[in-house]
């Protein structure tokens, strides 16, 4: 008969950062994936992580926080969506990736072409992957 069918990968461990309107559709998107599992989201330390877990219904066994450094010291947590304003990207795409996390990224990386050119550069030295997301 039929090769039997291998067993599910598990699905990686992620975190977000970032919830406003770009941020709020990714929160959806990653919640219906079904190879992802959003163990945390990062606000901005103006949010308060209680009334963001309320407006937007995240559940109980996901993590909301404004401390960034929960997310880079969980070996658990693979890869990293970045949706916040673009000033923060290059801070949080190098903590990521100095702390062995993939990256996908909101466009622009940077405003920045040098800025860019580390982000990158530091990506292949970890050989981890950063990717730029065209929000479409």
């Amino acid at each position: 008969g039929p090769a039997p069918e291998p067993p599910p990968l598990p699905s990686i461990r992620v975190a977000l950062f970032g919830v406003g309107r770009i941020g709020a559709l990714y929160l959806s998107n990653i919640r219906q994936n079904p190879d992802l599992c959003l163990v945390c989201v990062v606000v901005s330390p103006r949010q308060s992580p209680a009334t963001i877990r309320e407006q937007l219904s995240i559940p109980d066994n996901m993590a909301v926080t404004s401390n960034p450094d929960e997310v880079y010291t969980d070996v658990t947590i693979r890869g990293v969506v970045i949706a916040t304003s673009t000033t923060t990207h290059v801070e949080i795409i190098l903590a990521s990736l100095a702390a062995g996390k993939a990256v996908y990224c909101e466009k622009p990386i940077s405003q920045s072409l040098e800025e860019t050119t580390r982000c990158y550069q530091a990506a292949a030295d970890a050989k981890l992957p950063l990717f730029c997301a065209f929000n479409r």
